[in-house]
């Protein structure tokens, strides 16, 4: 696993910020959509699928839901280029469950959220 520089445009930025405070305190998660050069040029903002009790610190993209977005993807002309979480009171850096359930090339944004606050995002690519 690596730490991994990215490029991702203001708006989707924004959403990922603005969600991530939305979700607090749980986990929220979405999709990372680019454009063929690689730019992050929005997100779709999935719901978590875990039970609420455990919410706060796990997170889970419905696969059917996943699927949907894929074909929308495809059809607005993005390629899926990872996902992100956000991290309730905590640091932004892959838990040890997080790298286990990464994929592996995929980019994987981390936001901490500290007492209601977006605190960092950074980005990680678990290699081959």
């Amino acid at each position: 696993m690596r730490e991994a520089s990215f490029e991702i445009r203001e708006s989707a930025s924004e959403k990922i910020r603005t969600y991530a405070l939305q979700a607090y305190p749980e986990e929220g998660c979405g999709v990372l959509l680019s454009s063929a050069n690689g730019v992050i040029e929005d997100v779709y903002l999935m719901e978590n699928a875990v039970p609420s009790e455990t919410a706060a610190r796990h997170y889970r993209i419905d696969p059917l839901q996943f699927y949907e977005i894929e074909k929308k993807a495809a059809g607005n002309g993005y390629e899926i280029a990872g996902f992100f979480h956000s991290h309730p009171d905590c640091i932004a850096t892959p838990s040890k469950e997080d790298e286990a359930q990464m994929i592996p090339e995929m980019l994987y944004i981390i936001t901490a959220v500290e007492n209601g606050r977006c605190m960092e995002m950074n980005g990680f690519i678990k290699e081959r």
